[in-house]
């Protein structure tokens, strides 16, 4: 478990909603939904489990999570999220991948049933459910209460239901269809947690049957009451109209805003944007600014309805969308339409503009009728948007209400969590470095100071420093070193040409100091180290990073004479002096790779007036190696591409004393090193 997923287990929220689990590389590997995030999360880093789960548990990187308002609604939203990223721990449905619904149908006499898709058809939907044996139980139920039908259209007898009474045979009894649509209205209240006429209407026939001495009627009554008991929990009804909705909320504080949209297709969250950034002027403004970006700028497609909170003129929201959707004309739609009912002059400079001196010409009548295209397509696409108007609301209650306070208490979550991480962080870091003072019976050193050599073989030598202030890397202090007196590999009398250099220099122009020196190396790393800063009249306390042979962090060696500090390999200041460690090597060999990789193109034609990188390539593909080049004439040399008197000079320069051909071989066997990224 990293140091991230600690920091964040201790800041779970104790609230209904879905976590997912990521790898390494940032895949969702799991979705899960929980009634207490806190209690669900924290489960899989504690205790033992079976082998499926500790797998599971030894990829996790980091995680997410995003509250709900309820159980039900986590449901609905680990069933989206599942569909979305098709996590490889989570199992994936079978027949269509849809959770159980019941379906009230849209007939003249209804029927219950438990369906897996929900479609545009005018029925009731009810659910989504864990599984069909939720949904089966749920539906048992409600036959139990609501006699809805279940026998054919063509019965000329009661069917079987009918003597239970669970089905009201309404063709052959000619029920009056009113009967069940005030049945259809009792079920969605029922199902949506409006159940107390449901249960008075059971208590009363309950107490008649005991009345009549019906016990065993009357029990039944008491289990379908207790039943419902079981059931009590509001279930989410899934919006009939499908529509296509964003929707929007927003939290700040400490100057910082964090936005959260959740994307409803299709009745269903599928998935959310969260993005966080500084504010500057009213928070209602920047809102506004942040949503004609978003749809402007990030390629997100307007959809029927957007949702945003109360607070926002929603008349700058609208206007915000419309300008998004219907952009100021380019400069090439103005030509377009002046040419088609404007004058000549206006369509040659149409054409002039449009069209280049190289391209192929056109006539009058061909460009006249790309112009009638593009205006018919451009009103067209226009009528298409006016149809298809986005339309802005600020819902104050039901469902779409409950939407916006989804996403504003998920945005306030991610808020605060990035800044008590943040504040975590710091402490831990800061912590970890006044730890390491005091263990080492020195002041809390601030400034860290690390030096590291880097070369092959002793070619291309360089040396790095990094600076870390309060245990955090300060990049605008690295410095790059190459090394000028050492000639070959001598680790030694480069770090102390580089370390010299770096504090006469400090000296001279009053800079910065270290609190501490941490070498990368051993003894000899820090006795260099502690004889350069005696040279120079410092008193700087060195310490030694010593690595074993896998090259990882072992022990920190500190003292006079040098000895093995006890620190223990899980503490924060052991961390902090292996990300120390860690980094002056990966800045040292990054700058060398980068020397090296100008140094491998360095040879014997290299200085030729007239010869440059293009040149070079052309001879490279001519002749096998020097010594071809040497023995040609410098009419064969000119033939490849080469000026005469560039071709002169090549000759005279490979007359001279003869050199190895290894730099040439090296130029025509090697292609450029990529450079990694350099602070």
């Amino acid at each position: 478990m990293n140091s991230i997923i600690k920091a964040k287990l201790e800041l779970l929220p104790e609230s209904p909603g879905c976590y997912l689990h990521k790898d390494k590389q940032g895949t969702v590997i799991y979705v899960g939904k929980a009634k207490n995030l806190k209690n669900r999360v924290r489960s899989y880093f504690h205790g033992s489990h079976n082998t499926k789960t500790e797998l599971l548990v030894s990829e996790i990187e980091d995680l997410e999570w995003i509250v709900v308002g309820s159980n039900i609604e986590s449901l609905v939203l680990e069933i989206n999220l599942i569909q979305r990223y098709k996590p490889k721990y989570n199992i994936m449905l079978k027949d269509d991948k849809y959770y159980p619904f019941i379906k009230i149908t849209n007939e003249k006499y209804p029927r219950l049933l438990v369906v897996r898709q929900v479609k545009k058809d005018g029925a009731s939907y009810f659910g989504p459910y864990p599984d069909v044996k939720a949904a089966n139980e749920v539906k048992r139920l409600m036959d139990r209460i609501f006699p809805f039908r279940k026998c054919g259209l063509n019965e000329k007898k009661v069917c079987f239901y009918y003597h239970i009474h669970q089905c009201l045979c309404p063709v052959v009894n000619h029920v009056d269809p009113q009967v069940y649509k005030d049945m259809t209205e009792e079920v969605r209240q029922f199902l949506t947690g409006n159940d107390q006429k449901v249960i008075k209407s059971l208590q009363e026939k309950m107490m008649s049957a005991s009345d009549k001495m019906q016990f065993e009627q009357a029990a039944e009554y008491r289990d379908t009451i207790n039943a419902i008991g079981t059931l009590r929990t509001k279930q989410h009804v899934m919006n009939q109209d499908l529509k296509d909705r964003d929707v929007f909320g927003y939290y700040t504080t400490n100057g910082w805003m964090c936005v959260q949209v959740f994307f409803v297709r299709q009745g269903k969250v599928i998935q959310r944007d969260v993005n966080m950034f500084p504010i500057y002027d009213d928070p209602e403004e920047d809102f506004l600014t942040y949503l004609g970006q978003f749809y402007q700028n990030h390629n997100h497609l307007l959809p029927q309805e957007i949702l945003i909170p109360q607070g926002i003129d929603i008349e700058l929201a609208q206007a915000v969308v419309e300008m998004v959707a219907e952009p100021p004309l380019s400069a090439l739609t103005e030509h377009s339409l002046a040419a088609d009912h404007g004058t000549d002059k206006t369509k040659m400079a149409w054409r002039q503009q449009i069209f280049s001196p190289k391209m192929v010409k056109f006539s009058d009548q061909d460009i006249e009728q790309s112009i009638v295209k593009l205006d018919k397509e451009l009103t067209a696409e226009k009528i298409n948007k006016t149809a298809h108007k986005t339309k802005i609301i600020q819902p104050s209650r039901g469902e779409k209400k409950q939407l916006i306070n989804m996403a504003m208490k998920n945005a306030q979550e991610q808020l605060i969590l990035k800044f008590r991480v943040a504040e975590r962080d710091i402490e831990r870091s800061s912590g970890a470095v006044e730890n390491l003072g005091r263990i080492l019976g020195i002041p809390k050193p601030v400034r860290i100071e690390s030096f590291d050599n880097s070369n092959i073989m002793g070619t291309s030598p360089v040396s790095a420093m990094v600076v870390f202030i309060d245990g955090k890397p300060s990049k605008k202090d690295y410095r790059k070193y190459k090394i000028k007196t050492v000639v070959g590999a001598d680790d030694y009398a480069s770090m102390r040409e580089v370390m010299t250099r770096r504090y006469s220099r400090a000296i001279h122009e009053n800079g910065p100091l270290p609190d501490l020196i941490a070498m990368d190396g051993g003894a000899g790393q820090v006795n260099i180290a502690k004889q350069v800063l005696h040279e120079l009249g410092l008193t700087i306390p060195v310490a030694g990073m010593q690595k074993n042979d896998k090259h990882q962090t072992s022990e920190l060696l500190f003292g006079d004479p040098l000895a093995v500090v006890d620190l223990p390999r899980q503490s924060q200041e052991f961390f902090l002096l292996t990300r120390i460690q860690d980094e002056v090597h990966r800045f040292a060999i990054t700058f060398h790779r980068q020397v090296r990789g100008k140094n491998t193109f360095s040879s014997k034609l290299d200085g030729i007036e007239g010869l440059g990188p293009k040149r070079k390539q052309r001879l490279l593909s001519s002749f096998k190696n020097l010594k071809a080049m040497e023995d040609a004439s410098i009419e064969q040399v000119a033939e490849v591409g080469v000026p005469c008197d560039v071709a002169k000079r090549v000759k005279e320069k490979l007359s001279k004393p003869k050199e190895t051909d290894e730099a040439w071989e090296s130029l025509k066997d090697q292609t450029p090193m990529q450079d990694e990224k350099t602070v």
